[in-house]
């Protein structure tokens, strides 16, 4: 299958959007887990914790994806439930795993790639989840467990810029994978 990377100027204007959109949901979702993490979850667990920082994150970039999206297609707000769910729940393991074994879950053994492998995991689940959402657009849909695995994973290396990454990354499979029709007037009702 030959992938394209020449975008028409609406296709253009949907993956400048989505990935502005993402880039900013990505610090935004780490501010909002920092606040929520010593704001709320410390004053009922006093150590320090990445408990909710999936949750967090999974949902302000599912969000900001979604408002994007929405101008396109029909899509659920099932889509921000399902990352904040597959993005919390290794995180929630993750915390209940320390608490058992009093260490830190170990997935690689290599620290500069456990965060990396650790969000690929959380995209799977997320993938897995959301995949649901897609399948009307496409009979490719299983594809974005795949996608989003990656787009989540890869995000790490970019730290602040993550959010850029994810939204390249997920954007350009929706306008060539599932041959999005984003054939509307972007500038109307957005």
């Amino acid at each position: 299958m030959e992938m394209s990377l020449k975008f028409t100027q609406d296709e253009q204007k949907f993956l400048g959007k989505l990935t502005i959109a993402t880039g900013i949901a990505w610090p935004v979702g780490l501010i909002v887990t920092i606040v929520l993490s010593y704001g709320v979850v410390n004053l009922f667990y006093p150590k320090d914790t990445n408990l909710i920082a999936g949750l967090c994150i999974g949902a302000v970039v599912a969000f900001s994806q979604w408002l994007i999206m929405k101008r396109y297609f029909k899509i659920g707000t099932w889509w921000i439930f399902a990352a904040a769910i597959g993005m919390g729940l290794p995180f929630v393991i993750e915390f209940i795993f320390f608490e058992l074994r009093g260490n830190e879950l170990s997935i690689t053994g290599i620290e500069l790639l456990e965060p990396a492998v650790f969000l690929f995991v959380c995209g799977l689940i997320t993938g897995l989840l959301q995949y649901s959402s897609l399948k009307l657009l496409t009979s490719k849909f299983r594809w974005w467990i795949i996608i989003s695995a990656l787009a989540w994973g890869l995000g790490w290396f970019g730290l602040m810029l993550g959010g850029v990454i994810f939204g390249l990354i997920s954007g350009i499979t929706f306008l060539r994978l599932f041959k999005l029709p984003v054939n509307v007037d972007l500038d109307k009702g957005a």
